[in-house]
């Protein structure tokens, strides 16, 4: 009884019950216990974690107040165990800021590396940009690379895809390009980018290649699809959730084999609407004795040329159905594949009675799970 409650488990209980705040947060995030939820605000130009188990604020971080838009970067989703800035556990706390920041001749992209636990900031740096942004690529870093907190460097790696089909890295160190060089090397198809123009509606799907005898990187167009703005216009782009854990990779069978299931790892998910002026062209009149004639303009752009679509099924032999009154289709979800710039698969719906209302039903939220793709429309 005295070895038990007299030596040193009596005294451990003691530090335990009397231990400081500032001890249980390095206890909680040696042993991964700490949950942080880091929020960015654009408005307020702000990044803000929260304790998501004591509900407060722990740190927050101002940006520059100037910029157009703010984005956080974080590739690398593991580190290894005996990396101090890890912290002692397998999820990556380090994060990367992007603030872009458009001035009249010039434009410039300042980014802050920090912990995203404790709010420290490791590395900071302003990087000038040719061209604007058309998208952000987050590379995931190898533990096998070497990696120090300088003036210039950072854990996360963040390839800028710009508007005149150019390429940048950030942070642009020797090691960034490093790893962008691994990512193009990755296998035997390389690294394929994206871009997507609301306004032109097209879809270009790109490949990074490096140049000869340089560090500089270039993109080759792999595919094209276009979205003609004067029919529908891009109202959301949805993307498979990063790091999905798959609950049941395959179906048994009644033979005992196993259906494995194919999942795309490109697919994106575009989702348009159709202009007030194309509506009103496909919109079928009342007197109209067959309401199918929208069908061509779908298809081909035009309404004539082509032959119709029918409504519906019928029995061989038998013509198709006649359906008054059939309302227009006004909402479109494509399926794209990211790497050929295709059209994998389509559909619509008739989610607005005239052209007016439009504009007013524009919000469809997606959401992408393993072969779903669940949303909603008023």
């Amino acid at each position: 009884k005295e070895a038990i409650f007299g030596g040193g488990l009596l005294s451990s209980l003691k530090s335990m019950a009397v231990m400081s705040d500032e001890k249980k947060a390095e206890r909680d995030i040696a042993f991964g216990f700490a949950k942080v939820a880091v929020l960015l605000s654009e408005n307020l130009h702000r990044v803000v974690a929260l304790d998501t188990m004591k509900r407060n604020v722990i740190w927050s971080m101002n940006l520059h107040s100037g910029a157009s838009w703010h984005k956080i970067v974080h590739g690398g989703q593991f580190v290894s165990l005996n990396d101090p800035h890890g912290n002692g556990g397998v999820n990556d706390h380090e994060m990367l800021t992007l603030s872009y920041i458009e001035g009249a001749s010039s434009s410039s992209v300042e980014w802050k590396c920090f912990d995203a636990l404790g709010g420290r900031i490791f590395s900071e740096d302003t990087s000038p940009v040719k061209a604007s942004i058309s998208q952000i690529v987050p590379l995931r870093t190898s533990s096998h690379q070497t990696h120090l907190h300088d003036s210039s460097g950072c854990r996360q790696v963040a390839l800028l895809v710009h508007s005149d089909n150019t390429v940048s890295v950030i942070p642009d160190t020797a090691r960034s390009r490093a790893v962008v060089d691994e990512a193009v090397a990755a296998g035997n198809n390389g690294l394929f980018v994206h871009s997507i123009d609301k306004h032109t509606g097209e879809f270009r799907s790109q490949i990074v290649a490096k140049k000869a005898a340089s560090d500089s990187f270039d993109l080759v167009t792999v595919g094209t699809t276009v979205f003609d703005p004067s029919q529908e216009k891009i109202i959301n782009v949805s993307y498979p959730r990063r790091g999905e854990v798959l609950q049941s990779p395959s179906t048994v069978l009644g033979d005992e084999s196993l259906l494995l299931k194919y999942l795309n790892p490109h697919l994106v998910v575009v989702v348009t609407e159709a202009t007030p002026t194309f509506f009103s062209e496909i919109k079928p009149d009342a007197d109209e004795e067959s309401a199918n004639a929208f069908y061509n303009s779908l298809s081909t752009g035009s309404s004539t040329q082509h032959m119709r679509k029918p409504l519906g099924a019928a029995k061989p032999g038998e013509g198709p159905p006649n359906v008054s009154n059939t309302a227009a289709p006004s909402l479109f979800v494509s399926l794209v594949d990211s790497v050929s710039g295709q059209i994998l698969h389509r559909v619509s719906h008739s989610h607005v009675d005239s052209a007016d209302e439009l504009s007013e039903a524009n919000n469809v939220p997606v959401v992408v799970s393993e072969n779903w793709v669940v949303y909603t429309f008023f």
